[in-house]
């Protein structure tokens, strides 16, 4: 992407949703469709993704996200949109039946005079954020708001995946999942929606509205005494 384009966004005051992590733009923003340690290729059915060009070790930053503002209000339908030019819009999201917001992930929740507002960040065009594919058995996971974390070392050639209920906290956000792997669960929720025990491996990472929101939601539903027991165990690592 030209250098005018982001000089353009400065200049706008476009939110910098890396928050101090700083963007690297060898690893986060595509050139020719390649980062340094990534590449888009076509993966079948699922269209594009994203596969390693080099060995990524575990416990590694891969990639940091990087866009533009959106607001969606939980007692409506609808989302607000922050554009380039600085303008505000609304989206109405009746018939979506799926609620889902094409390649915007979940950054925040904040109180607001309009009712309680997730914050979601609408990646570039040249992130790879938008090449990224779901797998229930993902090899990254979320570290904090704007990061991709590898779990495991990565092989070249591999694909890059994440388990996408680590992007939500919409409740009605749902898709058909046909990931593959031995552990898929048919269908991706919000981060609500996974159990403690499947959790548990993304937990220290996840950004800590997540945290909050996920253990009000599942101290709720869950009472026995295994998951409770599991509950407790994250509360602790959170505090």
């Amino acid at each position: 992407m030209p250098d005018e384009y982001w000089r353009g966004l400065e200049q706008k005051n476009v939110p910098d949703f890396f928050k101090g992590q700083g963007l690297i733009r060898e690893r986060d923003i595509l050139t020719n469709g390649k980062t340094e340690v990534l590449r888009v290729v076509d993966v079948g059915s699922a269209g594009k993704g994203l596969v390693a060009k080099v060995k990524i070790d575990a416990d590694t930053r891969v990639f940091g996200f990087h866009g533009l503002e959106s607001e969606i209000l939980q007692e409506r339908e609808a989302r607000l949109a922050t554009l380039p030019d600085e303008n505000s819009t609304w989206f109405n999201l009746d018939g979506n039946p799926d609620h889902y917001l094409p390649n915007a992930v979940c950054v925040g929740q904040e109180k607001s005079p309009k009712g309680l507002v997730n914050i979601h960040m609408n990646p570039v065009l040249d992130s790879p954020l938008r090449f990224l594919n779901h797998s229930c058995d993902p090899n990254t996971t979320r570290l904090g708001e704007f990061t991709a974390w590898s779990l495991r070392d990565i092989k070249p050639g591999e694909e890059i995946t994440m388990d996408y209920s680590l992007l939500d906290v919409n409740p009605k956000w749902h898709m058909k999942c046909e990931c593959g792997s031995p552990n898929c669960r048919g269908e991706i929720r919000s981060v609500q929606f996974l159990t403690p025990e499947q959790i548990k491996v993304y937990w220290r990472k996840l950004p800590d509205f997540m945290k909050r929101i996920y253990l009000k939601t599942a101290n709720e539903k869950y009472k026995d005494p295994e998951n409770k027991r599991l509950l407790e165990e994250l509360e602790k690592l959170w505090t």
